[in-house]
């Protein structure tokens, strides 16, 4: 989901009524405003007058994450897949010629800087050339990156990405889960749709497995 979609859909976060639209939850007004949905939401899944399970879907908070692709020319970078780092503006730096297994100098190299954050926090509102130029900074300064390195980079923001897991997030999760599990043919899986800090290769495990379940019914 884009940025702009997101917040086109957070503006319709006004009303009494919730409808569910591919994972979003919308609320609205009255009739007239679902014609500001975007085309992508443009099928209601599920409508929700519940406030019980509105207040506990909005107790499983996420932490945002910010992408910074930087295309460079300069290898071994890192001399590792990727890097932690604290006292940073990112919190892991990935280099993907040691992870694709590129060897071709001829090629250009790709590093991704991964900073987490909260949605709608400073780190979040910065502009696309200030996280860049922070990013560059910090690169240059442990002697990394200089920034006539770079060739091009590119910004990407997603806005719900790792679970918080609170004290009290069983209690919420649980009965978010036993509100919707009652839907029938209605399947949330993944990060977002489970609440679960999973790696990608388990995420691709659950959705074959969905998709069997969903074949053999």
């Amino acid at each position: 989901m884009t940025t702009d979609t997101l917040e086109k859909t957070e503006s319709l976060r006004t009303g009494t009524d919730t409808l569910c639209y591919a994972g979003q939850w919308i609320l609205k007004t009255d009739e007239n405003s679902l014609d500001n949905i975007p085309d992508e939401f443009a099928t209601p899944i599920h409508k929700i007058r519940t406030k019980t399970i509105l207040n506990s879907a909005n107790k499983l908070e996420y932490l945002s994450l910010i992408l910074v692709y930087l295309i460079t020319n300069k290898r071994n970078v890192l001399d590792c897949e990727y890097c932690y780092f604290v006292d940073r503006t990112f919190n892991r730096v990935s280099e993907m010629d040691f992870i694709t297994g590129n060897i071709d100098d001829d090629k250009e190299n790709l590093l991704i800087a991964e900073i987490s954050c909260h949605y709608g926090d400073e780190m979040w509102n910065r502009s696309n050339e200030e996280v860049f130029s922070s990013c560059v900074k910090d690169l240059n300064e442990d002697n990394l990156l200089k920034k006539e390195d770079i060739l091009a980079h590119e910004i990407i923001k997603m806005p719900s990405v790792y679970p918080i897991y609170r004290t009290d997030y069983k209690t919420h999760l649980e009965e978010t889960k036993k509100y919707f599990f009652k839907i029938n043919n209605f399947f949330s899986i993944g990060r977002q749709g489970q609440f679960y800090y999973g790696d990608s290769d388990q995420m691709i495990r659950f959705g074959f497995d969905t998709a069997d379940k969903i074949i053999k019914q």
